[in-house]
């Protein structure tokens, strides 16, 4: 009995994300709702062909769920870019960019030129949906010092957690509704504010500064954080623009490569 207790929770660990993985899986199926519903019809077929059916949205924690195969172990970086803080814009573009220190950012726009060469891929489409949103969580483009806030330690309404922890899931859990609840909240309210405009290669780097700006503003306004309702009432607008951001941008590059 101890042996199946124990594989249960072994099994557990390995299908399950961890608190530092971007947005949790509640704001990841947030995102991925919202870019189902602003993509063009056929893109929207060719999407779902590919998936065998299965939505955007429900695919969007794939990306998560792959860290547990080692065969996927290299993309581990993929996921974030460290970003030292108080850079100017020249430098921040310099490091996205790169191949080597602009993981997340440079990936989006590497596996967008995978799959205009062969938009079947279905690995890369996983991977693009899941690392367009990563791109917009604001502790993706966070200090390497403290890895990306995960050794900022902070106390969530009795709580001991981290400051990643807090946007990745404690932010969204804090209204107490359902993915698909606050998806459509987000759709009716602060989605139809950001224009779907048609994606242009490099628009991943403007989509990118502007969350490093956030991302700034919450290093700053961490002493803020023992005022939780305070600190949510000044957060809440921001959090869901980023996620809403994800879904329309995302829906941009889907829509562009499946038109």
């Amino acid at each position: 009995m101890k042996q199946i207790k124990l594989f249960f929770l072994l099994f557990l660990l390995t299908i399950l994300p961890l608190n530092a993985y971007p947005w949790g899986m509640k704001g990841h199926y947030i995102a991925g709702e919202i870019t189902d519903k602003y993509l063009t019809a056929r893109a929207k077929k060719k999407i779902e062909k590919i998936f065998s059916n299965a939505t955007v949205a429900q695919m969007s924690v794939w990306g998560d769920f792959m860290r547990s195969d080692n065969t996927f172990k290299d993309k581990d970086k993929w996921h974030y870019t460290n970003i030292e803080e108080g850079i100017s814009k020249d430098i921040f573009e310099q490091v996205v960019t790169g191949r080597e220190q602009g993981e997340n950012v440079y990936r989006v726009g590497w596996l967008i030129q995978q799959l205009k060469n062969n938009p079947k891929d279905t690995v890369s489409l996983k991977l693009l949906i899941h690392l367009v949103q990563d791109l917009h969580c604001p502790m993706h483009l966070a200090r390497p010092t403290d890895r990306g806030g995960n050794s900022v330690q902070i106390t969530w309404f009795g709580q001991k957690t981290n400051l990643h922890s807090l946007w990745d899931s404690f932010l969204i859990d804090s209204q107490q509704m359902s993915y698909s609840e606050y998806s459509n909240f987000i759709y009716r309210t602060t989605a139809p504010k950001i224009p779907l405009t048609q994606y242009k290669e490099g628009m991943e780097i403007e989509w990118a500064w502007e969350i490093y700006q956030i991302t700034e503003q919450i290093y700053r306004d961490v002493a803020k954080i023992d005022r939780h309702y305070e600190y949510i009432f000044q957060y809440k607008e921001t959090w869901e623009k980023c996620l809403a951001e994800a879904g329309v941008h995302l829906a941009a590059i889907l829509n562009f490569l499946y038109k």
